[in-house]
């Protein structure tokens, strides 16, 4: 089998098989739908492909065969493979241009153009990758407030079926209360019709049963609303606690000035004619900012009031002359109340040197 694979590998790429009377069997069949050879017509291909490649070796002398070989025939020289890449490489490109993205500002989609072409595809998709980031944050919220407006429609829905329910329970507790208000006389019953007894008796014993039953479930019933609502007055009170803070800065600043300003304002709703009990459930937080607003101006208006006036001053008859100090003293009362009223630098100037000369 060693000469066999020797011939195998001697045919110059020539893809051969075995005829089915050599030893081992059928050889592998080489496709193309050759005819399978005996070894002896092998034997004899070799020979003549040995001799055929004997007489096309090159000249000793070094010089070129007149024919190239077959196999390299359709090969073309390493210089044009070259040539062609480098005329590839000086083609003009003719892709599309790639836009800038819309979210550009002016100042880079000025200076896009100048950009290389790598550059713009690297800066396009990593705006549509911040885009798509920002679009897929925009439907996680539309999807959380749809949840939520689900969740608030399903919580109004079932306080209106608990509602309805309520209503049916004590139209139900109601009826039977009625009807269970006057108990029938059972020993004269027992005593005048004994089998009229024991009917009515049972009915009544149901109708006991149910009406304790269906009482029950309107205390439970009653109870579990009163804690819901517990519950939402507590939430609501919290949420204006902390937006009352958030309008009054100050109080959230200092809360020591926040409980003083906080009692002032609780005297103050009290002088205006609301009670404690009213004044307790005032948890609107805008109510709670316009009541501070009149309280301290309550304030202030009474400390204007408490300020003493000043003392008229000296009458000076018509016709009279003012002497030299009177006539400085008048314009400089006047500049200390233009200074006052103005605040200007040069009125302030001038009341000073008003002093000076004094």
């Amino acid at each position: 089998m060693g000469g066999v694979a020797f011939l195998a590998s001697s045919f110059g790429g020539h893809r051969i098989r075995f005829a089915p009377d050599m030893e081992g069997g059928g050889a592998p069949d080489a496709g193309g739908g050759a005819e399978p050879l005996s070894l002896g017509d092998a034997v004899a291909l070799f020979r003549d492909t040995k001799t055929t490649t004997e007489t096309q070796e090159p000249a000793a002398d070094g010089a070129a065969p007149d024919k190239i070989p077959a196999e390299d025939a359709g090969q073309a020289p390493e210089g044009d493979d070259s040539a062609q890449r480098q005329e590839e490489q000086d083609e003009p490109d003719t892709s599309p241009a790639i836009e800038p993205p819309p979210t550009l500002d002016a100042k880079l989609r000025a200076k896009w153009a100048s950009l290389d072409r790598e550059t713009q595809q690297d800066f396009a998709q990593w705006e549509a990758a911040k885009q798509e980031g920002v679009q897929a944050k925009l439907r996680e919220a539309a999807e959380t407030r749809k949840a939520g407006e689900a969740e608030r429609k399903a919580a109004e829905q079932e306080r209106k079926q608990a509602a309805q329910f309520q209503q049916v329970l004590d139209m139900a507790v109601a009826e039977l209360g009625s009807q269970l208000q006057q108990e029938p006389d059972w020993a004269k019953l027992a005593t005048d019709d004994p089998l009229g007894y024991i009917q009515q008796r049972a009915a009544w014993d149901e109708k006991v049963a149910k009406f304790q039953q269906l009482h029950a479930e309107q205390q439970r019933q009653a109870a579990q609303q009163q804690a819901e609502q517990t519950e939402r007055v507590k939430a609501y009170v919290a949420d204006q606690s902390q937006r009352l803070l958030d309008a009054i800065p100050e109080w959230k600043a200092d809360p020591t000035k926040a409980k003083a300003e906080q009692a002032e304002i609780r005297s103050f709703l009290e002088k205006s004619g609301f009670s404690k009990e009213e004044i307790g459930q005032l948890y609107d937080h805008r109510i709670g900012v316009m009541a501070r607003k009149a309280a301290l101006y309550d304030r202030a208006q009474a400390g204007l009031k408490a300020k003493p006036a000043a003392a008229p001053g000296k009458p000076v008859p018509p016709g009279t002359a003012l002497t030299k100090g009177e006539a400085q003293a008048v314009s400089r009362d006047a500049l200390i109340k233009r200074v006052e009223r103005t605040g200007n630098i040069s009125d302030a100037v001038a009341l000073l040197r008003a002093n000076r000369r004094r």
